[in-house]
């Protein structure tokens, strides 16, 4: 029902469905069934939460399998080696920044969220740790490092 509610013409309900997906794809039961559904159309179409979700698909072996038949891999890899893990570092760090500056970070309330890493979530399964491997990513990362 809520991988329904993606395509629903009411731009609410289709936000409402999609972040109820992310909070149940906390659950590796649920977020293996969200993999069965074979959605990533759809979730390509959600803008950045739909795209972090299916990114969350590469922790499962499962979901790795699936979107390795199409572009999706090969494709977000390639960004985030361009300039991915540059933007989620701006992303942190802006975040931080915010953190910082709100008057509840002196009072220990402020909690900063990080978002899904494409890296991070592909290196949870031999697979996708494999294909890293397969890429050359890692050994660039390394030697910058």
């Amino acid at each position: 029902l809520l991988v329904k509610q993606l395509s629903d013409s009411d731009d609410r309900v289709a936000s409402v469905g999609l972040s109820s997906l992310d909070e149940a794809a906390d659950d590796v039961r649920c977020l293996d069934s969200l993999v069965s559904k074979k959605c990533d159309q759809i979730l390509l179409n959600k803008g950045k939460a739909g795209k972090d979700l299916l990114i969350r698909f590469l922790s499962r072996s499962n979901g790795f399998k699936y979107l390795s038949t199409t572009p999706f891999v090969k494709e977000e890899m390639a960004l985030w080696r361009e300039s991915g893990y540059i933007e989620y570092a701006k992303y942190i760090e802006n975040k931080m920044a915010d953190a910082f500056k709100s008057k509840t970070w002196d009072q220990n309330n402020t909690v900063v969220s990080l978002p899904v890493h494409f890296y991070g979530q592909l290196v949870r399964t031999s697979d996708g740790l494999n294909e890293l491997r397969k890429s050359g990513h890692l050994k660039e990362f390394i030697d910058i490092l």
